[in-house]
């Protein structure tokens, strides 16, 4: 219930305020946006400051599931962040993006990592799948046009 909540407050900061069309600017093009009189570093920080405080919502959320916290309790979860993002549209070059792509991106790596674990393949095979998913996914889309290499 409440990634459901946090899912439409971020979907509609995402779409309604200011904030989400500067870092969007930011994440495409930093000396554009520095151009167009946005303060990049301020947008960082805030950035920053909101993935901080999101991830330690997952991390509340995590420990009350298990009722355990350790340190490492997330560790090897990057790639698994990096894939969900990726599989939901948000090429990693930046500034394109969205709440609800992103979001199912996540939902595909969770039934991805489910079905995995029913038909008892071992976490190393698993980590594999998943980096070839993470490759085929970043591949599909990267602009080859900007990069140089279709002109």
């Amino acid at each position: 219930m409440m990634v459901i909540v946090i899912t439409v407050i971020m979907w509609y900061i995402y779409n309604n305020f200011a904030f989400s069309r500067e870092v969007r600017a930011v994440g495409g093009a930093e000396k554009v946006a520095t151009l167009a009189g946005i303060r990049v570093n301020k947008i960082k920080v805030q950035v920053f400051i909101l993935c901080g405080a999101l991830a330690g919502l997952a991390g509340c959320f995590q420990a009350a599931r298990s009722y355990a916290a350790t340190p490492i309790m997330g560790d090897g979860m990057e790639m698994d962040v990096i894939a969900a993002v990726v599989l939901g549209g948000t090429p990693m070059s930046g500034g394109i993006g969205s709440v609800l792509t992103t979001v199912l991106g996540a939902l595909i790596m969770c039934i991805l990592s489910n079905g995995m674990n029913i038909i008892g393949l071992s976490a190393d095979i698993q980590k594999v799948v998943k980096g070839i998913i993470l490759i085929f996914a970043v591949c599909m889309t990267v602009d080859r046009k900007r990069m140089g290499v279709i002109k």
